[in-house]
């Protein structure tokens, strides 16, 4: 095998066997991966876990829908998605262990908060709160990953990562779920006094981040940072950032775009699927926790296991654009998915068919993410990171749930009215998703091409 390397994107060349560099795969590396894991379905609990307080907040708080779907997706999503950039570049420079520990810290502090709130205002200010913790995880874990775990062995723990954030939103409501069944018996015999369920469930997700903190920063240790080449057309070995952007522009906001519109959906179906089996079913917010989680769970994690294997499938000759196809692939799948759920009259047939949804939703999450750690130069790789989540929060969370509240109102009165907003986003979404990603693998086809052309072979490795 012969490698080559072009703008941070490494190809392989059948010509010449790979270098053997690998780096120290310990059982502390490993267990830092484990922490990092559980550190992310940590961030997804505190930050879905309104999804399912939607009645007792509406009951004690006077909350509207649309302040609802606010709350769960704007005051969280768009700060998340903007502050994040600047903390992504933080992460390219500064010790990535010590800005995740202040990070699940914030955060966590945040959330336990949140249970003496008593105002909309007050809850919106601790999401800010909350955004800004959660987006110093992200960045910092995957570019530790990267740096943690040779080239040719980083795809494993990039996927069990991101893995480990998709069960995130199920194990919220399978977790979720438990802890309003604790609090509802406490309250009913009444040991919690003036206390609110909804505030000790807060109280109970809340603390287990400061544990894990303390615990992340005993056994993580800073990886040595990846060098990259130095091309003698590069200045110090950097390469700016925003005229990387520019020329590459249809590859990222292709990919990016198709990812935040995705994210639409799924935030709109994690925000609002549990009320709709609630208030169309008669379900309660337990039984739509336990049964929706576990959908949840087994979707996200075999979409996110499987999806990215099927790119070597569908790359063409020499193209080695699978990833763009197997991504248009996935969303072309979503919109079925979606449309046929919103027809559905039973509600397992609902929570099934939405499966179908996160399933290729969250392997295509986890499809692009992989192909980062592989076109992102090291350099900058935390800040794509840090971009490609931006746009899956700001129009992912910042938009979709609110949005699907408003458009519940255009179906008043019908029974299925959030089902029906949901399935209105999902046609258009998706439809944008396919748009955007056609005109990415163009691009992306392009930046393999003029890496092959540009980029001269190495030297014989003997």
């Amino acid at each position: 095998m012969q490698w080559m390397s072009y703008e941070g994107m490494t190809l392989i060349s059948p010509s010449m066997p790979a270098p053997c560099t690998f780096r120290d795969e310990s059982v502390r590396t490993w267990a830092t991966i484990g922490v990092l894991g559980v550190l992310y379905i940590l961030s997804f609990v505190d930050r879905f876990i309104l999804a399912l307080l939607v009645g007792p907040l509406q009951r004690d708080l006077h909350l509207t829908d649309v302040q609802l779907g606010l709350l769960f997706g704007t005051a969280f999503g768009v700060f998340y998605g903007l502050l994040g950039l600047p903390i992504a570049r933080l992460a390219d420079r500064v010790n990535r262990r010590r800005l995740i520990v202040v990070g699940v810290t914030l955060w966590s502090i945040c959330t336990v908060l949140t249970g003496f709130a008593n105002s909309f205002e007050t809850i919106a200010f601790l999401r800010v709160g909350l955004a800004i913790g959660e987006a110093a995880l992200a960045p910092a874990a995957y570019s530790m990953i990267a740096d943690m775990f040779s080239a040719d062995r980083r795809r494993l723990p990039t996927m069990l990562f991101t893995a480990a954030s998709l069960t995130g939103p199920s194990i919220t409501y399978i977790f979720g779920a438990m802890a309003i069944g604790f609090a509802e018996r406490l309250m009913l015999e009444g040991a919690l006094g003036n206390l609110r369920e909804w505030q000790l469930v807060f109280f109970i997700v809340g603390m287990p981040g400061l544990l894990l903190a303390v615990i992340f920063a005993l056994v993580a240790r800073e990886p040595k940072r990846a060098i990259p080449p130095v091309p003698a057309h590069r200045e110090n070995g950097d390469v700016a950032f925003l005229p990387y952007l520019r020329k590459n522009f249809w590859l990222y906001g292709g990919l990016f775009g198709a990812a935040g519109c995705a994210s639409m959906i799924h935030s709109s179906v994690m925000a609002w699927s549990p009320t709709y089996l609630e208030r169309s079913y008669g379900w309660s917010a337990q039984q739509s926790g336990q049964v929706f989680g576990l959908m949840l769970l087994v979707a996200s994690v075999v979409g996110a296991l499987t999806v990215p294997l099927l790119v070597p499938l569908f790359n063409g000759n020499r193209r080695q654009d699978g990833v763009v196809r197997v991504a248009i692939a996935m969303a072309c799948g979503t919109l079925v998915f979606v449309v046929a759920a919103t027809l559905m009259t039973s509600p397992i047939a609902y929570v099934l068919l939405i499966g179908g949804a996160v399933y290729c939703i969250a392997g295509n999450t986890t499809n692009i993410l992989v192909a980062l750690q592989t076109i992102a130069p090291p350099n900058m790789r935390a800040t794509l990171v840090a971009l490609n989540l931006a746009c899956i929060s700001v129009f992912g969370l910042g938009l979709g749930p609110p949005l699907a509240a408003f458009v519940s109102r255009l179906y008043s009165g019908a029974p299925g009215a959030l089902a029906y907003s949901i399935g209105t986003l999902g046609v258009a979404c998706s439809i944008a998703a396919v748009a955007l990603l056609f005109r990415a693998l163009g691009a992306y086809r392009a930046y393999v091409e003029r890496m092959l052309r540009e980029q001269p072979a190495p030297a014989p490795v003997t």
